[in-house]
């Protein structure tokens, strides 16, 4: 290629010369034309002028034949480079070459060597062969001497056989007249043999009869014993079982009577604290609706209702008021010596006029007294927010959210499942048949609420009986086997004797009962799962699994959801849930709402309702999220943005199959279930306040809202159940393991009071840490504090108003609490004990806490008094 590629190069070179030369020759013809005619030019300008055109023309036929030498020359530099990357890859070719030929001339010498080895080896074989050769002609030698050694001895053997062939026909001879003999003796043997075999089969016939018979008595003789020993061992068991209900009953009369002696010390404590309670804050609650109601009872009782009454009342229908909202509440709030600017704005954000206190706090500096002679009559706020102790949300976290058939052998069990870290909880993805399974297994599970609380849990070792012993680490590992498996038999069921509690978590939800808990304890012992440990634990023993059919494992994972949806905010927190849902828990079934208020749905509402309460709550008010147009308050209109979201997501989350425990209920039960948890967590709203308490006051005829009488009016005593008493007795036994005093359950006038006075218990619960003890109590307002100043921290860096007692820098809501106290957290309780008698105790411990803030406050202003004092 390279030799083509030269021998083109050089006649291409050839015809640019031959190109050069004719140009050149042109060029001389044109010069001696040139001469020529310069000669002649003077002489004839005709021929010059022809001559010009000559010269012109063999001009162009010179630049013509230039370019084709141009041309030549630029193909032949192109051909020199292409010559060149050819012969680049020719030497490329022959260095591949040289290569591949090192390559194979190392292969030849390794195979030489090979060959020789190979050679040598052959060669050591062919030595080899020989010496094997030699070795076998020496044992051919070796073999035919032995030959000949055994044809001596072949000949001696034939003589010695000779010998031996006629000794046996000898022999033979003789045996043969033996075996006639014996065949003579066989006949004779055969003949008794027969006769003994016809006496041992007459012998084994009779034999059998014996030991069938045998065999028989034997049989009866066992099942006597098994009898007898069955009844003994149920003797045992129902003189063991009588025993412990003896002993259980014993302890219910000890602890009746200790809970009648505490009710009496509470209700002298709650009576001496009524008679020296002086609200410190005093409004008038009166909405309205109450004015409405009396002057209905004044015409009733032919009396006519004033004039003042008609006008306040038409006035409030005219301007469109919401008759269950008090009227002037801004007026009421300036008129109380107790309040300051910021707690009586702190109140009107918290209770309504929201759209009247942003205004003030968005526009110019003023007083509490300005806004108390502002028009207070525009119609009450649609926009809804949450204040004190009560849920609250924020807009960018809350953005950010967009069946298993294991059965647990015991309620302990269920629960150390629950409090087992994240990552070991049951992956949906592994369980592939939801649902599948049939309803026993889960009834087992669920089936006795004492069993599973005091069942004695066979000894494992490091277990100590407070509970520390047993690390996470075995809490993740059962757990891991549980839901893994698909099924965890229940073994032993009926072999579990009752027996004190255990372990701290089981020993602290012992006292789930009581009205003062402290849920700061459990959440400890559960390690943060206060909320899923509680829940189980109540529908466990509320017996709704077994009721409903639900599958424990689908019920607990969705627990665990709902528990990790809670954020981690100071107030709102899962820790919060737990608490409401006690405290509702307790109200329930030791408030008198149990049975006459919550059949087995109703009641797995409300704890679910306290179990979504607040989920996915970000930390900040209505309010802030409706001042700064979060889009929660956008999808929701502004109207409680909050508890609206509350309720779409946990519904949502019900909506997925890994989490949807109810899917197999009927639709009309989870329609009536889902319509009683929208009531009841939309009315955790606190701009509801008023208009519940004056629905409620009215309902059950207890005048003012904010009245602090102790005693009950006949229109509630009237609802007392009597002849109701036989027929609710085995509810109030069942189930809730709380006590229920028959005479005090109070009946439902119709459906929409029952939920009326479920969503004011929904409200005690959610303020329910206002009854704690004082330690937990002072804790719960402390958290709440830090969570109002993280809102008044973010107001401030995203340049809005800092809301009333949300700034970081002043008094917070401690310098708050008598008003709160005087204006919703008594009037609130009060009403609700006034119809509920049994929920007194929530007062009590109320009252006894509302002291501490009122010695706090006057011990405050002895301070400044003498600071003012010294001062001056």
């Amino acid at each position: 290629m390279l030799e083509v590629a030269e021998a083109q190069a050089v006649q291409q070179k050839a015809i640019a010369d031959k190109a050069l030369v004719d140009m050149g020759e042109m060029q001389t013809s044109a010069a001696t034309t040139k001469a020529q005619f310069d000669k002649f030019v003077l002489d004839k300008a005709e021929e010059k002028a022809i001559l010009d055109r000559a010269l012109e023309q063999a001009a162009c036929e010179a630049a013509q034949h230039k370019a084709v030498a141009d041309k030549t020359l630029v193909d032949f530099s192109e051909l020199q480079e292409s010559a060149a990357a050819n012969k680049a890859q020719f030497d490329k070719f022959v260095l591949d070459k040289v290569e591949e030929k090192a390559s194979f001339d190392k292969a030849y010498e390794e195979s030489i060597a090979s060959a020789c080895k190979h050679k040598a080896l052959a060669d050591k074989a062919l030595v080899d062969l020989s010496e094997l050769q030699a070795s076998a002609d020496a044992n051919k030698a070796q073999f035919d001497k032995f030959v000949e050694d055994k044809a001596e001895e072949k000949a001696a053997f034939d003589l010695v056989l000779e010998k031996t062939v006629a000794e046996a026909a000898q022999h033979k001879a003789v045996a043969d007249k033996v075996m006639v003999d014996r065949e003579e003796m066989q006949h004779e043997v055969e003949a008794s043999r027969a006769q003994v075999e016809k006496l041992l089969q007459d012998r084994a016939e009779e034999k059998a009869t014996y030991d069938a018979e045998l065999e028989k008595a034997a049989a009866e003789a066992k099942a006597q014993k098994d009898l007898a020993d069955a009844l003994k061992a149920e003797a045992t068991s129902v003189a063991a079982q009588l025993a412990v209900e003896r002993q259980t009953l014993d302890d219910l009369q000890a602890q009746n009577e200790r809970l009648l002696k505490q009710h009496e010390v509470l209700q002298a404590e709650l009576q001496m604290a009524l008679s020296n309670y002086s609200p410190k804050a005093i409004i008038d609650a009166g909405t309205p609706a109450d004015k409405i109601l009396s002057m209905m009872t004044d015409l009733l009782d032919g009396s006519p209702p004033s004039i003042q009454d008609i006008l306040l009342v038409q006035s409030a229908i005219l301007e469109a008021h919401d008759i269950y909202q008090p009227i002037n509440l801004g007026k009421q709030l300036l008129q109380s010596s107790a309040l300051d600017n910021d707690v009586g704005m702190a109140l009107l954000q918290q209770l309504g006029n929201g759209d009247e206190a942003r205004a003030l706090t968005n526009g110019p500096e003023l007083t509490l007294r300005d806004f108390g002679t502002r028009d207070s009559s525009n119609g009450r706020s649609m926009r809804s927010g949450k204040g004190m102790g009560s849920p609250t949300s924020s807009s960018s976290s809350l953005m950010d959210v967009a069946n298993g058939d294991a059965v647990w052998s015991t309620l302990e069990s269920a629960i150390t499942a629950l409090m087992a870290p994240d990552g070991e909880f049951a992956d949906p993805s592994r369980e592939n048949a939801v649902g599948s399974t049939g309803s026993n297994g889960d009834a087992r599970a669920v089936s006795s609420f004492s069993r599973g609380l005091h069942a004695r849990v066979r000894s494992q070792k490091g277990c100590q009986p407070d509970g520390r012993g047993c690390s996470s680490t075995k809490v993740a590992l059962f757990l891991d086997r549980a839901l893994t498996s698909g099924s965890l038999a229940l073994e032993g069921e009926d072999e579990f004797p009752e027996s004190p509690l255990f372990s701290e978590v089981e020993r602290l939800l012992a006292t789930a009962n009581n009205w003062q808990f402290d849920v700061f304890k459990l959440a400890d012992a559960t390690q943060d799962h206060a909320l899923s440990t509680l829940s189980f634990y109540l529908f466990h023993q509320a017996d709704l699994m077994r009721k409903f059919d639900i599958k424990p494992q689908l019920l607990a994972r969705f627990m665990r959801r709902v528990e990790e949806g809670y954020r981690p905010n100071p107030y709102h927190s899962k820790t919060h849930a737990a608490d409401v849902l006690q405290t509702l828990h307790v109200i329930i079934h030791r408030g008198g709402l149990a049975p006459g208020y919550v059949d087995p749905l109703t009641l797995m509402a409300c704890y679910l309702a306290a179990l979504v309460h607040d989920y996915e709550h970000g930390g900040l008010t209505n309010d802030y999220l409706i001042n700064s147009s979060d889009l929660l308050a956008l999808r929701y209109n502004d109207r409680a943005p909050l508890e609206n979201h509350h309720l779409a997501a946990a519904f949502t989350l019900l909506k997925k199959p890994e989490y949807a425990f109810m899917s197999h209920l009927p639709k009309a039960d989870t329609d009536r279930l889902r319509k009683m948890v929208i009531e009841l967590v939309l009315a955790t709203d606190m701009k509801q306040h008023f208009a519940i308490m004056s629905h409620f006051t009215t309902v059950h005829r207890l005048g003012a809202a904010n009245s602090v009488t102790p005693s009950l009016l006949s229109g509630t005593e009237r609802r007392r159940s009597s002849s109701n008493a036989s027929s609710i007795n085995s509810l109030a036994q069942g189930g809730s393991g709380c006590p229920v005093e028959i005479d005090k359950i109070v009946i439902p006038l119709d459906e929409n009071e029952r939920i009326l006075s479920l969503q004011m218990a929904l409200k005690c619960s959610d303020l329910g840490h206002v009854s704690a003890s004082l330690p937990v109590h002072c804790r719960w307002v402390q958290l709440l504090e830090e969570e109002f100043f993280r809102q008044g921290d973010m107001e401030k860096q995203h340049s809005l108003p800092v809301s009333p007692l949300f700034d970081r820098c002043k008094p917070g809501i401690t310098k708050s609490q008598i008003g709160f106290f005087d204006i919703v957290v008594i009037p609130l309780l009060n009403c609700f004990s006034r119809v509920f008698s049994n929920t007194k105790p929530l007062l009590t411990y109320t009252m006894r806490n509302y002291k501490y803030w009122a010695e706090q406050q006057k011990l405050e202003q002895l301070a400044a008094n003498g600071v003012s004092r010294h001062g001056k």
